[in-house]
């Protein structure tokens, strides 16, 4: 008795292609629109998702921009420009941009006479004569010989210390009855160098800042102006075709 294998090679030809086809005639469609559907979401569906994503956070940038610049127009609309004028001399005559010595011979004989003491020799210490003072730079101290004891040198000492330039007693020594030394540092700061930047927020007066600029002007801040405030004008960045 003979048997028959029933697992024969299938031939790979023609005909084998053709019934292939058209047994699967149906699944080969959908097939195909599937693959086609799947290689478009991801060669433009996707991109166009990100790209969104993208512009959004472009317009959110734009929107920020947008709220500091309307922010900055409110605030400097609000401005008077006769009183921050008056603010800026009364700052830079309480705390000078150089080493003002007039302002500061003023403010110790105004001192002096106010507290009715008699003022004997007096030294600067000078530090660097640059004419472009560091930022480290910040005090110039001033070491004054008074006539009088301690009662009359705490009489100098809190005349002093309503007096612009401002200023602080870093040490006294009483030499005898009728003789003291007083080291003083009287404090300055030079303007720092700006840039201008129309998208950064302006920070507007607060009302501590307004009660400092008020306890300065009663210092004598306003009085004690000799002359006009120069003041460094921010200059814009360049462009970057400039820059290259």
């Amino acid at each position: 008795m003979s048997t028959t294998s029933s697992n024969k090679p299938i031939p790979i030809n023609e005909t084998t292609f053709r019934i292939l086809y058209f047994r699967f005639k149906p699944y080969l469609i959908s097939t195909g629109v599937v693959l086609i559907c799947i290689i478009l979401f991801f060669q433009f569906i996707i991109p166009q998702i990100g790209q969104w994503f993208s512009l959004r956070d472009q317009v959110i940038a734009e929107q920020q921009k947008i709220d500091v610049l309307n922010q900055n127009l409110s605030i400097i609309t609000r401005i008077n420009n006769a009183t921050l004028d008056r603010d800026i001399q009364i700052t830079a005559t309480a705390l000078p941009s150089n080493k003002d010595f007039a302002a500061i011979l003023s403010a110790v004989s105004n001192a002096a006479t106010t507290s009715n003491v008699s003022l004997g020799d007096y030294s600067f210490q000078v530090g660097s004569l640059s004419d472009t003072p560091t930022a480290t730079q910040t005090t110039l101290q001033l070491v004054l010989s008074i006539k009088g004891g301690i009662t009359d040198v705490e009489r100098f000492i809190q005349s002093l210390k309503t007096q612009v330039p401002l200023s602080d007693v870093t040490s006294v020594q009483i030499n005898s009855a009728s003789s003291s030394t007083v080291t003083t540092v009287f404090y300055y700061k030079p303007f720092p160098q700006l840039s201008f930047n129309s998208t950064a927020p302006l920070i507007g007066v607060t009302a501590q800042d307004d009660q400092l600029v008020k306890s300065l002007q009663a210092f004598g801040g306003e009085s004690s102006i000799t002359g006009p405030l120069t003041i460094p004008i921010p200059t814009a960045p360049p462009s970057p075709a400039t820059a290259q």
